[in-house]
């Protein structure tokens, strides 16, 4: 075991390579240049040269990650006061922008200029990213109205989207906060809501997101409903919504928590395994193996043996189209699924020390990041991996732009960031345990 750590720890990242790819390629390439001055909040459409492109809408989730990224790396770079500038103004976006001062709630899709767009429905998922990114900037910048946004957001999807019935949370919201819960009530005609969750079920996407929210919520809001809430979403994402057949997480469920057979996504799963460790004092002894089958579940039906890295989605997945990222059946390798498997194998390095495959993962995984997604050139990270364009197209020169664009609606920053400052807080415990090599160059 002790060679397998020491022939894979020659590729793992010093804390030091984690901060200039955090600083380079995440901090550097995003800002100053996608903040709105015009409208507010944050631009969201730029090519491979970060070139502005596209309408340039105002999503929710991204407009929240994108500020809570930039609260998160303001307390990696105290010294940059701009940083904490730009969370503030991402603040004023969700409090004055995407906020609706008339009926209570977050917007789902704006227009640049701040009109609604999806006919004013609202959405857990974006309001669990919202919630967290509040919370993140009052604990960077101690600004009160972040934490009073955070919880006025809370509230509002306590009161309208959780299942009292059934527990859990809803999705898609009208505009007055009624879930939209059959094809026949959404203003749209769709099978599925604005995520891509089918009418009448639940998703892992929403609850796992809503969990690491709550957990965030609950350091900086000390309330008997949040650590209630926080309580039972832990059930939701690591009982009800895991299979103790396969050790994966089911991706849909019914109301009343019937899997949709073969509903696993391999991305979603490994962004859980983190999950499963931030709470890992309130799962206990069920914290190690549930997360080592979530992870082991993903590897299984999601690893791509020919370059390395995860698929969003394994082949026991139903065909589906995930948001603006096309059918599954194109094996899809975006750029979040990489980050959030390099933090997933870290975290299980943190869970179980002694075996060394999740440092040899972690170690593969990084070199996969830096070799397909990170633009040497231009800085940044592309949207997908060069390594899914045929062959003869795996330059960023001759990658089709869906894959090589630097920002969409759907990608941002925030996965690229939360992961390396993940890494760089507990990277060095995991290096001096197995050693000390000489560090990997960075581009």
């Amino acid at each position: 075991m002790r060679g397998s750590d020491d022939s894979a720890v020659r590729d793992v990242p010093t804390a030091h390579e984690l901060r200039t790819v955090l600083r380079r390629h995440v901090v550097d390439a995003w800002f100053p240049r996608a903040i709105d001055t015009e409208h507010g909040g944050f631009l969201c459409d730029f090519d491979r040269r970060w070139r502005p492109r596209g309408r340039q809408v105002k999503l929710l989730e991204f407009q929240a990650r994108t500020t809570r990224f930039a609260a998160a790396a303001s307390r990696v770079f105290p010294e940059d006061a701009s940083l904490r500038a730009v969370a503030l103004h991402g603040l004023r976006c969700l409090s004055e922008v995407m906020w609706d001062a008339k009926d209570g709630g977050w917007f789902h899709r704006l227009d640049r200029k701040g009109r609604p767009l999806e006919a004013g429905t609202k959405h857990t998922h974006g309001a669990a990213y919202a919630i967290e990114a509040c919370a993140l900037v009052h604990e960077a910048t101690g600004d009160p109205g972040a934490l009073d946004l955070a919880r006025r957001g809370f509230d509002w999807i306590d009161a309208v989207a959780h299942d009292a019935r059934d527990g859990g949370w809803f999705g898609l919201v009208d505009r007055s906060g009624t879930p939209i819960l059959d094809a026949a009530h959404c203003p749209w005609p769709a099978a599925y809501d604005s995520i891509g969750t089918y009418f009448g079920m639940k998703d892992l996407n929403v609850h796992s997101d809503l969990l690491e929210s709550l957990v965030h919520l609950r350091r900086v809001l000390d309330a008997p409903l949040v650590e209630e809430r926080l309580a039972e979403i832990v059930d939701v994402v690591f009982r009800r919504l895991h299979d103790p057949a396969t050790g994966g997480l089911h991706y849909f469920v019914s109301r009343d928590w019937v899997p949709l057979p073969r509903s696993h996504r391999a991305g979603n799963e490994v962004q859980s395994v983190a999950r499963a460790w931030l709470v890992r004092d309130r799962l206990g002894d069920r914290a190690l193996p549930i997360a080592r089958g979530i992870v082991t579940h993903a590897l299984a039906h999601g690893l791509d043996p020919a370059t390395g890295g995860i698929f969003a989605a394994g082949i026991d997945a139903p065909p589906e189209v995930l948001s603006d990222m096309g059918p599954l059946g194109a094996r899809a390798k975006p750029t979040w699924v990489q980050f959030e498997a390099l933090k997933a194998f870290l975290a299980m390095r943190l869970l179980e020390p002694h075996d060394p495959r999740w440092l040899a993962h972690f170690a593969s995984q990084w070199r996969h990041l830096l070799r397909w997604h990170v633009d040497a050139a231009h800085g940044g990270t592309y949207e997908g991996g060069l390594d899914t364009a045929p062959r003869w197209r795996r330059r960023a020169v001759l990658a089709p732009r869906a894959i090589t664009r630097k920002a969409s609606p759907w990608k941002d920053g925030s996965h690229d960031a939360s992961t390396l400052i993940f890494c760089l807080e507990h990277v060095e415990a995991a290096r001096a345990a197995a050693g000390a090599p000489p560090p990997l160059a960075v581009r």
